[in-house]
């Protein structure tokens, strides 16, 4: 990871984050009262080679139960 900064709130489980992976992803994150979610996604124009234009983004979501949710 490159870069990242995160931050919490005074209410407990609550939180965010922002983060640049090495070289191609970027990610956030925000926890709300124990509900998390990260969402990642390619930065424009750096895939090389085989990855050269690749673009996508997912989110992730999981409550309180621990059930996580891609989208």
């Amino acid at each position: 990871m490159d870069e990242m900064l995160s931050t919490r709130a005074s209410v407990d489980l609550s939180a965010g984050s922002v983060a640049i992976e090495k070289f191609i992803l970027q990610n956030y994150g925000i926890m709300n009262g124990g509900k998390n979610r990260l969402i990642l996604e390619v930065v424009p124009d750096f895939g090389t080679a085989e990855l050269k234009g690749i673009s996508d983004k997912m989110e992730i979501e999981r409550d309180r139960a621990h059930h996580c949710i891609l989208h």
